[in-house]
């Protein structure tokens, strides 16, 4: 197998499924079980859907593949005048030779799926670029947040200290003014109670001077 049959297969392994079926050349081949797997090979192709590289259906539709190049190197493929003339080879000495036949072969399958893998290559460039797009768009609108949410905090942690002074000062005003009230109501208590004493005097005196008028006459 040679390096750029190595290249492409690595490009199928590469991609989620295959998309185009492969364009081998199956005619007049020595061995019949070969023409079997290669119908079988594009069949597949096909008819599977592969829904990840992990898919065992597709893995092994991979290992066929390689499978099956090892087997045209063991294999001269016969001329196929139509299909060398489609693909823009003029030198019919090309087909005189098993390596050129099969390299021939090569360049077919993979200008077959070069178009594919480069098309999916730009659709998939395109979506990993949106999402690129959007995933940066949240992540500055989270960073943005957590920039308000972390000045939210620090206001929060400043008002429960404010809160927490305010309780203080509230109660101190609370004490003060019943430690006042108390003074103050001591203070109207003795000035009631000398005044009331006061007026008990006077109202003593005033009865004593009246008695002792009526003593007189």
């Amino acid at each position: 197998m040679t390096n750029e049959h190595k290249s492409v297969l690595k490009d199928v392994k590469n991609i989620n499924k295959p998309v185009s079926k492969p364009v081998i050349i199956t005619n007049n081949f020595e061995d019949d079980s070969i023409k079997d797997n290669f119908n079988d090979l594009e069949y597949s192709y096909e008819n599977k859907e592969v829904e990840s590289r992990n898919n065992e259906y597709f893995l092994k539709d991979v290992k066929d593949l390689e499978y099956l190049y090892s087997k045209i190197d063991e294999y001269n493929l016969k001329e196929d005048k139509n299909l060398v003339s489609n693909n823009l080879v003029s030198n019919n000495s090309l087909l005189n030779s098993k390596d050129n036949q099969i390299e021939l072969e090569f360049n077919i399958l993979k200008n077959t799926h070069e178009k594919t893998l480069s098309t999916k290559g730009k659709i998939y460039r395109f979506i990993y670029d949106e999402i690129y797009k959007i995933e940066q768009k949240y992540i500055n609108q989270i960073s943005e947040l957590e920039g308000k949410m972390n000045i939210l905090s620090k206001e929060n942690e400043q008002l429960r200290i404010d809160l927490k002074k305010l309780e203080i000062e509230c109660s101190d005003i609370k004490n003060n003014i019943k430690n006042r009230e108390s003074k103050e109501f001591q203070t109207y208590k003795l000035q009631i109670n000398e005044y009331v004493k006061s007026w008990k005097e006077s109202a003593k005196q005033a009865m004593l001077e009246y008695v002792n008028k009526r003593k007189r006459f």
